[in-house]
């Protein structure tokens, strides 16, 4: 009776118990992973799924909470809801690969602005970069990853018409979302 025990145990119970040591990983886009987090650190989370000895990474932009085998859960991010192009405010800029692992590619963007020939550099970024925030929440996207910035400085005179130069920007990258 005692081997007939055992042996339904290690059939049946001790992958049950193996099951349940895994990760809950909960992502925005409404998907669960049941997976074993390695590590969480720099914008991404290392895991990798049971049985298995290879890692995965995801950035943490896509990840809402992890409830751990033990059962503590840690929150890891919000999710950023943009529902048109009155959300561009809530669009994120960033130039770190680590921040679009496992989005889904929206489209490329861009953001561009003149400035008069006593533009502040400054003000003229900032204007470039509202304009491709406002391009990426047309799309539906959250975060934009900068491929280039260009940027000119406003001064020095233009020979043939006699004014300065105007300042000018350009930001240009790739619109990025959940899903």
């Amino acid at each position: 009776m005692k081997k007939i025990f055992l042996a339904f145990f290690v059939c049946i119970g001790l992958p049950i118990m193996l099951l349940a040591q895994t990760d809950k990983v909960f992502l925005h886009n409404g998907n669960t992973m049941e997976v074993s987090v390695k590590s969480i650190s720099s914008g991404l989370i290392t895991y990798s799924y049971p049985n298995e000895v290879m890692t995965q990474e995801i950035s943490a932009q896509q990840v809402e909470k992890i409830v751990f085998s033990s059962g503590r859960t840690q929150q890891i991010s919000e999710k950023i809801i943009i529902n048109g192009k009155d959300d561009w405010e809530k669009v994120i800029i960033t130039t770190n690969e680590a921040d679009i692992i496992g989005l889904v590619r929206k489209g490329d963007i861009k953001g561009t602005w003149t400035g008069s020939s006593l533009s502040g550099t400054a003000k003229v970024q900032e204007k470039a970069e509202r304009e491709a925030k406002q391009n990426a929440a047309k799309l539906g996207a959250h975060v934009i990853f900068v491929q280039t910035y260009d940027t000119r400085q406003a001064g020095g005179m233009n020979a043939v018409t006699g004014f300065g130069q105007n300042a000018k920007a350009a930001v240009r990258g790739v619109a990025y979302g959940y899903e």
